[in-house]
């Protein structure tokens, strides 16, 4: 069918008892590297099957199509949406950062603590033991506080940085963002929690990690198609055209052309 990539809305296409020819149309699209038409057609497929398990499907067969809406249609819509990821990343730092900034107003349970590396170089700064962060800035006796805007930013930089810290904590080898962000701070200490806010920490670092899981292959694509049909594939087809897999025997250029 010529002309069906300028066709809209791609992705409200259905399909009634096996999605063969929406298979076909996706790799149409792939191999001529529309990658957005590709996407729309990806998610009419994945839909189609939710719906149906849903409406017509077992126990356990809603229960999967319940847990796919959640887990995958709403943060990124099957990689229509490739970008409601990071957005809901970078929207859920600030908010979780004004949440850990009033914590700070509290003086016993849950909240921040301060604490120092025990390698630092200057040991004249800091203690050994955590400091709990407060709302108040430490003054000595007779002084004054500062105002409540100085204290309110104050608390809501500590914490920033104590979400961007909780975002990024889970990381890969030295691929560690949050340990780039402790190295960039002036001096050598990190941020900690306790009680529920240690909890809410954990759940943001744990939800960050799946969110950049779901933004990295939605948005940079399928690169190898060809692997899993054809493990010794000695050709591999993306959005880019045909390459060479190094060291790699089987599959001819020919065959995958024709695939």
């Amino acid at each position: 069918m010529r002309g069906i990539e300028t066709a809209q809305s791609l992705s409200r296409l259905t399909f009634n008892k096996t999605p063969t020819s929406l298979v076909v149309l996706r790799e149409r699209f792939a191999r001529e590297g529309l990658r957005e038409q590709e996407r729309e057609v990806t998610y009419a497929m994945m839909r189609t099957r939710r719906l149906a398990d849903w409406e017509k499907g077992a126990f356990w067969q809603r229960v999967e199509a319940g847990f796919s809406y959640l887990a995958f249609d709403l943060p990124c819509r099957y990689g229509l949406a490739y970008g409601r990821p990071l957005r809901i990343l970078g929207a859920s730092i600030p908010l979780l950062a004004l949440v850990y900034a009033l914590v700070l107003r509290k003086r016993r349970g849950a909240g921040l603590w301060r604490v120092w590396s025990p390698d630092r170089i200057r040991t004249d700064e800091g203690q050994a033991t955590p400091e709990r962060l407060s709302w108040d800035w430490p003054t000595g006796a007779g002084e004054r506080q500062p105002g409540v805007t100085f204290r309110f930013l104050r608390a809501l930089g500590l914490g920033l940085l104590f979400s961007l810290l909780s975002a990024f904590q889970i990381g890969w080898r030295e691929l560690n963002v949050g340990n780039w962000i402790t190295r960039l701070l002036p001096r050598e200490y990190t941020l900690g929690a306790t009680g529920w806010v240690r909890v809410v920490a954990g759940v943001q670092s744990l939800v960050s990690v799946y969110l950049l899981a779901l933004w990295a292959p939605t948005y940079f694509g399928p690169t190898v198609r060809v692997a899993a049909r054809h493990p010794k594939a000695r050709f591999a087809r993306d959005h880019t055209g045909i390459r060479r897999l190094p060291g790699a025997r089987g599959v001819s250029r020919r065959a995958l052309i024709a695939a």
